[in-house]
């Protein structure tokens, strides 16, 4: 379960990521 949050957590960054760019 840890590493899916971390997973989901990484994913709306690199979303976050490219709305900013």
């Amino acid at each position: 379960k840890i590493k899916s949050d971390i997973l989901k957590a990484n994913r709306l960054a690199m979303e976050a990521k490219q709305i900013q760019i």
